[in-house]
């Protein structure tokens, strides 16, 4: 994605984790954090904020995960470090975090996304959700919710049902792409895959939260369904959406963080975004993890968890393994970055690419990507199994070995090795740039993805040139899913 927006997620996600312990320590000794605050500093003049948070499933099983979805709104433009906390059925402080820096536009909310597990031994009964609102570096605090969300924890009596139950591996409906070119082949044809980014509409919600915002919710599906409808009419047929960005609450996990499956609550919105999909004639790539650090990185370096993460993650892909709506599962967004970051070796995260591409194979004819943030990134990849590459190219990027412009896909075929055909997963393509996707087209490049069909959900603002799509798509009769 843009990289004025995702790596200060990534940033957030990381510092708040290093310094969960300290904030515990100091809230421990001093009640809630709202109470240290209101002893310690007098909150000088502010904007007025409003918050609400919503937990889903509402009612749980200890050991099993809750998303929580915290919604924060200004009345004012300003910059505030938002606080997530859950208390137990006896007011014991039982989890926390915070984001701080938060920019904010008046009016304008903005959505945080956590995953909580009460383990083994937990006290049942109601959780309550708390908010505050405070200036950054915890200086003075602006506003507190003292019950923002609540949510039931219950001991599971009997073993569940499984929500998807196993099914014999199906023979596969497509081959592989296998062949490295200029264009993918899908169903017995060859296309260049027009497409863009969602890439989310509610940031953590869209897979998972169900009828409280998720992608089959009321108001969710209105919103896609009409950018879907505008999208098929300027002759796009591929969507890039991401499916479990930040912590991927939804995926389920034990009391030693080992997955164990996934939310049930995430099938409703996958159903109900693959029926879009049909609706319109377009075809989903969905990227389940928007880094490798972004998830428990033990999932990925412990060989034991990360078989689990594979195993957890198979009933999703069997259960779409065969939809002619899923183009492709992209396995993560721009891993490259926390490799080169040292924040993960590089052959866990191989690894771990492997075994999905491995799961998703085996349960139909779906595709496997992965999404390059920068194009020598690529030579990761080779040898993975992927059935189609994908780079990432802005123009800040115009030099160096990643500047896709500048080159073209024959030239990184032969330098990079590669047996598949390259995507531009994501790009600029607005008013000031005439011209930009027929320079990706006839460059020998296997797609491309402009960001975004939700500028307004994302800090970029990045705006698609919908009429320079239209032109294209009416002069090329190869672009295709379909």
């Amino acid at each position: 994605m843009p990289i004025d927006f995702f790596p200060w997620e990534a940033y957030m996600t990381l510092r708040r984790i290093l310094i969960a312990g300290l904030i515990a320590g100091f809230t421990a000794a001093s009640g809630s954090t709202a109470a240290a605050m209101a002893r310690h500093a007098t909150p000088p003049a502010a904007p007025s904020w409003t918050t609400s948070a919503a937990a889903t499933p509402s009612a749980a099983y200890v050991g099993s995960s809750v998303g929580i979805r915290a919604t924060v709104k200004p009345v004012t433009a300003g910059t505030a470090l938002i606080d997530i906390e859950i208390y137990s059925p006896a007011g014991t402080k039982v989890y926390q975090t915070y984001y701080d820096a938060q920019t904010f536009d008046a009016g304008v909310a903005r959505n945080y996304s956590v995953a909580f597990t009460a383990p083994a031994g937990s006290q049942t009964g109601q959780y309550q959700v708390k908010l505050g609102v405070f200036a950054t570096g915890w200086t003075a605090l602006y506003a507190w919710n003292d019950s923002a969300a609540v949510f039931t924890e219950s001991v599971s009596t009997a073993t569940p049902t499984p929500t998807v139950a196993p099914t014999p591996t199906p023979t596969p409906t497509v081959a592989p792409a296998g062949v490295a070119g200029t264009r993918v082949s899908w169903r017995g044809q060859s296309y260049f895959l027009a497409g863009a980014n969602v890439p989310w509409f509610n940031w953590g919600c869209d897979f998972g939260c169900g009828a409280n915002s998720g992608a089959s919710s009321a108001a969710t599906k209105s919103a896609i369904d009409a950018k879907f409808a505008s999208a098929a009419a300027a002759g796009i047929h591929v969507i890039r959406w991401w499916a479990f960005e930040g912590d991927a609450w939804q995926i389920q996990r034990d009391a030693s963080s080992t997955p164990t499956g996934v939310n049930a609550s995430v099938y409703a919105d996958f159903d109900a975004a693959l029926a879009l999909a049909t609706k319109y004639d377009l075809y989903l790539d969905l990227v389940l993890f928007s880094s490798p650090t972004a998830i428990p990185t033990a999932w990925e370096t412990d060989p034991a968890k990360r078989g689990a993460l594979v195993t957890a993650l198979s009933p999703l892909f069997a259960r779409y393994g065969t939809n002619p709506h899923l183009l492709s599962w992209e396995v993560f967004n721009e891993p490259e970055f926390d490799i080169w970051n040292g924040k993960i070796d590089q052959a866990s995260v191989q690894a771990t690419v492997r075994g999905i591409v491995t799961a998703v194979h085996r349960s139909g004819g779906t595709y496997v990507t992965v999404g390059s943030g920068f194009m020598d990134g690529l030579p990761m990849w080779v040898g993975m199994g992927l059935d189609y590459y994908q780079a990432h190219w802005y123009d800040f990027m115009s030099s160096g070995d990643y500047c896709a412009i500048c080159t073209d896909y024959a030239t990184v075929k032969a330098k990079y090795g590669l047996d598949r055909p390259l995507v531009i997963g994501e790009l600029y393509v607005g008013t000031d740039t005439p011209g930009r996707l027929e320079t990706f087209y006839g460059k020998g490049y296997a797609g491309a993805w402009p960001w975004s069909l939700f500028p307004d959900k994302t800090s970029d603002r990045m705006v698609i040139d919908m009429s320079q799509m239209t032109a294209f798509g009416h002069a090329h009769a190869d672009l295709g899913p379909r």
